[in-house]
């Protein structure tokens, strides 16, 4: 209802790139990103604004890390994950939704699976 509330939400899996869920079953990276349509589906009503995310990324071999931006912007050079060669993380990212209710996800230094869960979001 507009009142800048974070709403959340039973954890819902919206990307998976191990096993190509919610985008091509391949790694991220600079040219392989993923961009997600979340707004008009469970759980996020037409309304939202923003998004709530558990993001994690595993499978590395370099260390790196993980961006994610509305869409229909610049990637900006930000990180939201910092990920050393071998390990998996994760971190909570709030992250405005673009003017066509979706988000941008990638890895510009090397390539990473990575798994989101919506678990909350704003509007």
């Amino acid at each position: 209802d507009g009142d800048g509330m974070i709403r959340p939400v039973t954890p819902h899996r919206v990307l998976d790139t191990r096993i190509g869920h919610g985008a091509p079953q391949r790694k991220l990276g600079a040219i392989h990103f993923a961009r997600l349509q979340l707004t008009n589906r469970h759980p996020l009503p037409s309304s939202a604004t923003a998004v709530l995310l558990n993001v994690t990324a595993t499978n590395t071999t370099r260390d790196l890390y993980v961006t994610v931006w509305p869409s229909g912007r610049a990637m900006p050079n930000t990180s939201n994950l910092n990920v050393r060669a071998g390990a998996t993380v994760a971190n909570l990212v709030l992250c405005e939704l673009g003017p066509d209710g979706q988000v941008d996800l990638a890895s510009p230094v090397s390539h990473v699976d990575v798994v989101a869960d919506v678990v909350g979001y704003v509007g």
